[in-house]
C-alpha cells in the first residue's frame, strides 16, 4: 500500500479547518536502531534527513516521514526529552491520555501523525530568531505546551507575520512567548497556552487559562492569546457560545488584548485504510481594537503552508 497525500486549504474562521491532508495508514513496521546523540544539534538540515533515509532505506512516504520526524525531535530538543515523551511512545506514559500515548481515543496512527507534525514544525521553524534559546527551555515542558507554541508560530508565518521567540525572563517578570511584527505594520506580543488532552471542557477552565495568559503579557502592548484545546471540546454542544463567554470576560478586563485564537486538531477515518488529519481554528477579535484600527481579525490573510515549508513525506 502506497501512501496517498491530498492537501486541501480551507479558510480560517467559524468551524472550518485550516487544511486537511490524507495519508494512507502505514502497512509496514520496521525495527531500527537510531542514534539520537546525547545532545541536540545546532541545526538539522535537509541533507541530514536524507542521509538518515539513505542509511536505513526508504519504505513509503509516511513511514519515512515518521522516521525523520523522530530523528528531528531528538536532535533539536534533545535525546532525553525525545526518549521520555516521543520515542517508543514515551517512558513517562503514566499520565492517561498523554499526547504521544495510544489509548482508547488515540490510535497508533494518531500518535504517528502527531510525531510527524511536531518534527516538521521543529524543522521548519528552527531558523526563527530566539528558537535556539527556546528549545533549551522546552526540555522541561510537556508536549502540549511545545506544540501550542510551534503551531502559533506556524499560523503567524502563514499569515505573513514575522514572529520572534522571547526567552523566559526572571521569576516574576512578565514574558510573552513571541514578539511579532504583524504584516499590517503593527507590533504585538503573543502568548500561547495549551489545555491537556485529559481536561474536561469547562468555561471556568478557559477563564483561568486566559487570565494566566494575560498576566504574562505587559499592559502597554497590543496582545494576542493563542489557546490550543482538545478536539473533543470543539464537539461540545454550543461550543462557540461557551468559549465566547470566557473571551468576553477577558476583553472586559483587558483593553490591550486585541484577539484570542483557539486551535484544535481534527481527525477523521473515512475509510479503513485512510486517515484525515486537519487543524480547526476560531478567532475572537476585540471589537474595541477593531473599531480603533479598522482591522477585522489577526488571521485574515491565511495562505496555507508558509513559503518554503518542508514536508517530510516529500523528502
Amino acid at each position: 500500500m502506497r501512501a496517498s497525500i491530498d492537501v486541501v486549504l480551507l479558510k480560517f474562521g467559524g468551524r472550518a479547518a485550516h487544511k486537511i491532508w490524507s495519508i494512507a495508514m502505514a502497512d509496514q513496521n520496521r525495527e531500527i536502531e537510531v542514534n539520537l546523540d546525547e545532545s541536540a544539534r545546532p541545526q538539522v538540515t535537509i541533507d541530514d534527513l536524507r542521509a538518515v533515509l539513505a542509511k536505513h532505506g526508504r519504505v513509503n512516504p509516511m513511514v519515512d516521514a515518521h522516521l525523520v520526524a523522530i530523528i528531528t525531535i531528538g536532535r533539536i530538543i534533545g535525546a532525553e526529552w525525545s526518549s521520555a515523551w516521543a520515542w517508543e511512545f514515551g517512558t513517562r506514559n503514566t499520565r492517561v491520555g498523554m499526547y504521544f500515548r495510544p489509548s482508547a481515543d488515540l490510535s497508533d496512527n494518531h500518535v504517528i501523525f502527531r510525531q510527524i507534525r511536531l518534527g516538521e514544525l521543529l524543522f521548519n521553524l528552527q531558523s526563527l530568531k530566539g528558537f535556539k534559546a527556546r528549545r533549551v527551555e522546552w526540555r522541561g515542558c510537556e508536549p502540549e505546551a511545545i506544540v501550542a507554541e510551534l503551531e502559533s508560530a506556524y499560523y503567524m508565518l502563514s499569515c505573513g507575520h514575522m514572529p520572534t521567540f522571547v526567552p523566559a525572563g526572571p521569576a516574576g517578570q512578565r514574558t510573552p512567548d513571541f514578539d511579532v511584527w504583524m504584516c499590517f505594520g503593527m507590533r504585538c506580543l503573543w502568548e500561547a497556552k495549551a489545555r491537556l488532552e485529559t481536561l474536561p471542557f469547562a468555561e471556568t477552565t478557559l477563564v483561568n487559562a486566559l487570565q494566566r495568559a494575560r498576566t504574562q503579557l505587559p499592559d502597554n502592548s497590543n496582545n494576542v492569546i493563542f489557546v490550543r484545546i482538545p478536539e473533543r471540546w470543539s464537539l461540545e454542544q454550543d461550543f462557540e457560545q461557551r468559549i465566547q463567554n470566557p473571551v468576553d470576560h477577558l476583553f472586559r478586563n483587558s483593553a490591550r488584548a486585541i484577539s484570542v485564537l483557539f486551535h484544535w486538531e481534527l481527525w477523521e477515518t473515512p475509510q479503513a485504510d485512510r486517515m484525515k488529519f486537519g487543524l480547526g481554528g476560531l478567532e475572537f477579535p476585540n471589537l474595541r481594537w477593531e473599531i480603533t484600527t479598522g482591522k477585522r481579525r489577526v488571521i485574515e490573510t491565511y495562505s496555507g503552508f508558509p513559503r518554503g515549508w518542508v514536508r517530510f513525506e516529500q523528502l
